[in-house]
């Protein structure tokens, strides 16, 4: 299981419906849903560099093995198969990958069914795209007739 950390107070933690509890809680999922695995808790980039503050520190946990030291995320995505995020980006991309996300915020890519909302989260009316769909979307460039 990989758990995403992010930077302390990053605007889309709060644009994103979530607090400095939405990560003590998506830690202690983790850990109960998964007693037998190992729990990979992947430290912010700019956590390492020391140019700002992570939201999972000093954890202390025998089953917790904490990567602080930047890695290829695609590396990490290969050695699991469940990532728990608040609002990370790197949700999207193991979506991509295949695995399945678990969302403790609200990023752009839940509430339409592709991840297991773990928040009150609205639930996105209208479309219910594929997970190809939602790429298409987010990726493509719309043309312009300039």
């Amino acid at each position: 299981m990989l758990v995403i950390d992010q930077t302390y107070r990053d605007s889309s933690v709060g644009c994103g419906m979530a607090d400095a509890g939405s990560f003590e809680r998506i830690l202690q999922s983790a850990i109960s849903e998964n007693p037998d695995a190992e729990i990979i808790v992947k430290t912010h980039p700019e956590v390492i560099s020391g140019r700002k503050k992570g939201y999972m520190t000093n954890l202390d946990n025998k089953q917790i093995k904490v990567i602080s030291e930047n890695v290829n995320p695609w590396s990490l995505i290969d050695m699991v198969n469940k990532v728990y995020v608040v609002t990370s980006q790197f949700g999207f991309e193991a979506l991509l990958a295949g695995c399945e996300v678990v969302c403790f915020g609200a990023p752009f890519y839940s509430g339409w069914g592709l991840t297991d909302d773990r928040m009150t989260v609205f639930r996105r009316k209208g479309a219910t795209p594929s997970l190809e769909q939602l790429f298409a979307a987010v990726y493509s460039r719309p043309e312009t007739t300039e």
